[in-house]
């Protein structure tokens, strides 16, 4: 499998100078594979005590660049290009050698620029962590099928999605699963989400 996911890789970087558009997944691919730095580290910057909490952490650990790309993450979502990258960049600065270490800041890194409209970007970071990881990390389909349908690839977001749903179908395979789920996502990649579950059921279900 890992040879699998090389090819992606590949074709991938072969296109995106001049699209932020991926392949459709490699044939028997799963993309299973446990990944503990897909995840978020600071929890609930969408209020005030966790915005607080992320920001008396900064104070007492400047170094740390968890912190920073959590904070440019919550500057992206507030739409605030400037300040989420410019924390971004102090986070990349920071981040070390460590295997681990990187791939947080890459994976964040893939939200930052997909919450600003960065799809090239996005999809640079994310293949980056993916290639990274060196097996099938979980979250690649969900992400990928995201994106594709962002740039307007409805073809490959569906084939993604496909296997998004098979592998983790409490989520993406029922409408009350994915609305809890992209509960706290910005209108514009929650309809995009929304968009590829219909899609997808009404092919799943043979209503064309």
């Amino acid at each position: 499998m890992p040879k699998l996911l090389a090819v992606l890789l590949l074709l991938v970087m072969s296109v995106l100078p001049a699209a932020a558009q991926l392949p459709a997944p490699p044939e028997g691919a799963t993309f299973m594979d446990p990944d503990p730095a897909a995840g978020a580290v600071f929890l609930d910057l969408d209020n005030e005590r966790g915005v607080a909490k992320l920001e008396r952490h900064l104070e007492k650990n400047p170094e740390d660049p968890r912190g920073w790309h959590a904070s440019a993450y919550r500057h992206s979502v507030a739409r605030n290009s400037g300040q989420a990258l410019a924390d971004l960049e102090k986070a990349r600065a920071l981040v070390g050698w460590s295997e681990r270490s990187r791939r947080e800041l890459l994976w964040s890194e893939g939200w930052i620029n997909l919450n600003l409209g960065n799809y090239p970007a996005a999809t640079a970071a994310w293949i980056e962590a993916a290639n990274t990881h060196g097996g099938q990390p979980h979250w690649v389909p969900s992400s990928y099928a995201l994106l594709s349908e962002l740039v307007g690839d409805r073809k490959t977001a569906l084939a993604w999605f496909a296997l998004a749903a098979h592998n983790h179908p409490k989520v993406w395979d029922t409408r009350s699963g994915l609305l809890q789920y992209t509960r706290f996502w910005h209108q514009r990649e929650r309809e995009a989400a929304l968009r590829l579950f219909e899609a997808h059921s009404a092919a799943r279900d043979g209503d064309t």
